[in-house]
């Protein structure tokens, strides 16, 4: 095994009223120091968008957003989630693909009010609205929201409606769904989806849905590629090149997205957490452990012990570049990259 002695030489970047200092090398383990508390990340490749938040004394929550290139430097996105009297969240379901970011804001009374999607990249750092007729209440919305699955190039984005006292079906379903691209600034629709119908993930074309315990891989027109039967609804489930992982009752299922035949199963550690998969291989947490298991052998390996790893939003993530993982701290949180080749084959 491996453990966490591997990274000891880490280079930090500190993030301090707005400004920054970065290693120069990726070939190393690199970290992002932040004063606030980190809620959340958003990967692609070897680039991270980092959502903080910060409580202020009067008892506001002040998020904001960070746009980090691991090697370069740290952009803050000019905006902030404490503009509203009422309760409020800023950045919610915050996804990064290559340099563009997506999200949604909330303010919270009788009910939750969306506002947005708004986008922004690194080039032009300042949010822009995309417009639709679904979340923002500036033009009417509906009272829907979103959520966003992408990388490089390719964004998609679910919306839906969240019915917590419905006339038919099951309490808390999420109702109305649909499923989108995103091009050019603009929302295309691709589908119309049975009610419950979450988006897990989208890569290369290929977009992951989840019904129940059904999984689905559907082409960028919205037409079914390949169905997966599982025996329970799987606590996660991901997607990446010829890779499908469901984790169902503590072990790995991997299939192969283009015919849903299943390939192996793999046990994972007692209390395992699947959170990603790049590269022929999954990532699992245990405890304060990060495992890497390879899906053609089942080889695990712990390739480090982090005290105070976060699990919930901020939890690791694997991307083809490397690892990402969040350690927090009573005065904030610390982001580390690893690069692939500093990983285990």
């Amino acid at each position: 095994m491996v453990r966490s002695a591997l990274w000891a030489a880490a280079a930090a970047a500190v993030l301090a009223c707005g400004t920054a200092e970065a290693s120069s090398s990726v070939s190393r383990p690199t970290t992002l120091v932040t004063r606030n508390t980190v809620v959340a990340l958003a990967v692609d490749g070897a680039r991270v968008a980092v959502r903080v938040s910060l409580k202020l004394k009067s008892g506001v929550v002040c998020d904001s957003a960070l746009f980090w290139r691991p090697g370069g430097k740290v952009s803050r996105i000019p905006k902030r989630g404490c503009d509203f009297d009422a309760p409020s969240s800023a950045f919610d379901s915050l996804t990064l693909a290559r340099t563009r970011l997506v999200w949604v804001d909330h303010v919270y009374g009788n009910f939750s009010y969306c506002y947005g999607p708004f986008t922004a990249t690194l080039k032009a750092l300042k949010p822009v609205r995309i417009p639709n007729g679904v979340c923002d209440r500036l033009d009417g919305g509906q009272d829907s929201d979103w959520d966003f699955a992408g990388t490089g190039n390719f964004w998609v984005a679910r919306s839906y409606e969240y019915c917590d006292d419905c006339e038919t079906g099951p309490p808390n379903q999420e109702d109305n769904v649909k499923l989108y691209s995103l091009t050019g600034g603009r929302f295309a629709k691709l589908a119309s989806l049975p009610n419950d119908t979450r988006l897990e993930d989208a890569e290369d074309g290929q977009i992951l849905l989840r019904q129940g315990a059904t999984l689905q891989v559907v082409d960028t027109h919205g037409k079914p590629q390949a169905s997966v039967q599982l025996a329970k609804p799987p606590t996660a489930a991901l997607l990446s090149g010829n890779d499908l992982v469901a984790a169902v009752a503590g072990s790995l299922l991997t299939y192969d997205p283009a015919t849903g035949a299943l390939r192996a199963t793999w046990a994972m550690a007692t209390g395992g957490r699947f959170r990603g998969l790049a590269g022929g291989r999954a990532l699992y947490v245990v405890g304060n452990d990060l495992h890497l298991l390879r899906l053609s052998d089942g080889q695990d390996t712990v390739v480090a012990t982090v005290p105070g790893l976060a699990h919930r939003q901020a939890h690791p993530q694997l991307t083809r570049a490397g690892l990402f993982y969040v350690a927090k701290n009573h005065r904030g949180g610390r982001v580390t990259f690893v690069p692939t080749a500093q990983l285990p084959a």
